[in-house]
């Protein structure tokens, strides 16, 4: 993925992403739910993680208001996790130079408790 990303950059061109914590996914209880009940819409959230794999899998399944009716519509989501370290090891091999890693929404370095990071990659020239 950095090669593609890099040849679609300008020299000194940014890579900005965001990355979820493997660390968020030890809260996560393997077969955990959530539920979204607001006025025009209802969703249920099924998580999965496989350690082995290091894969998060989201169900979503909902229900949209549409006029008198609702629509229903599934989504499944999967997440390869990845550490920082490895991420920025990567990034670093292909070309780039890691100009912040910083807390989502935050421009603070991550804290422990911090579940989801934004990275800044600037394409060497």
């Amino acid at each position: 993925m950095a090669k593609r990303v890099k040849a679609a950059l300008k020299p000194q061109g940014l890579f900005i992403f965001d990355l979820n914590q493997v660390k968020k996914y030890d809260d996560l209880s393997d077969g955990s739910t959530d539920i979204v009940d607001d006025e025009d819409l209802f969703m249920v959230y099924e998580y999965d993680y496989s350690k082995e794999n290091q894969v998060w899998e989201i169900r979503v399944n909902g229900f949209i208001k549409s006029g008198a009716l609702y629509e229903r519509f599934s989504e499944v989501h999967q997440e390869k996790q990845y550490e920082i370290e490895e991420v920025q090891s990567i990034l670093t091999k292909e070309g780039f130079t890691i100009k912040a890693v910083w807390g989502i929404f935050t421009k603070k370095a991550p804290t422990d408790t911090c579940r989801r990071l934004l990275v800044v990659a600037e394409r060497e020239a």
